[in-house]
Parts: C-alpha cells; structure tokens; sequence
C-alpha cells in the first residue's frame, strides 16, 4: 500500500500532512488592494488563499518590508486577509511581503511603489 499517500483529485499523489518527511507541498495564492505611494499613508490588504482549493488561509505570517518601510509581520485573520497601513520612502523600490505558514512553501509577493 501507499502509507502516508492519499490520492489527490489532480492525478497526483499527496503526502498527508503529519506523514513526516516535512515537505512543504501546499501554495499560496495571493492578491492584494492598494498598493503603496511614495510619501503618503496607504493602507493595503493582502487576501491569502490555498492555491489548490481556492480557501482563504488563517493564520498565516505575513511580513512587509523594503521601501524604506520598517519591517512588520502580522497574522490573516480566518477570512485570509491581512492589512498594513504603510508610508513608502523609497522610490523607485520594491515592497515585498513574505508570506509563510507551516505546510505551505513560502511566496514572496511584490509591488512597486508609485509615485502620488
């Protein structure tokens, strides 16, 4: 038998999660409203969904950097969504946030600031 696999809906074998191995097989899928403007308050949300099932995710860390913005991680909330209220410094520049969660691989998701 397969120990620790269930089959998947794509086609494809999936190690269930606590099967060890510790491999990180789940996706991020993230979109965001807003985005950050060179010296003016902005707040942008960011809306953290699984990949394959399209369901929000709680609780991942969510960490927004670059820009000249000092670094800040929060938690989505059970809805997937995160809020950051933030002031770019830079530009041209990049803010990134870093999205991770235990079981999932990490995605980085990037916007480029604008200018007021």
């Amino acid at each position: 038998g397969f120990v620790g696999l269930r089959w998947s809906t794509t086609g494809t074998f999936q190690r269930a999660a606590g099967a060890g191995g510790g491999t990180a097989d789940l996706r991020f899928k993230v979109s965001a409203q807003g985005y950050p403007v060179r010296r003016v308050y902005r707040t942008v949300t960011l809306t953290v969904r699984n990949r394959a099932t399209n369901a929000p995710v709680a609780s991942a860390a969510v960490r927004v950097s670059g820009a000249g913005l000092t670094a800040v991680t929060k938690r989505t909330s059970s809805l997937g969504k995160v809020s950051f209220r933030m002031r770019a410094t830079r530009y041209p520049a990049t803010v990134t946030y870093r999205v991770t969660k235990t079981g999932f691989t990490t995605l980085y998701y990037k916007q480029s600031v604008r200018v007021a």
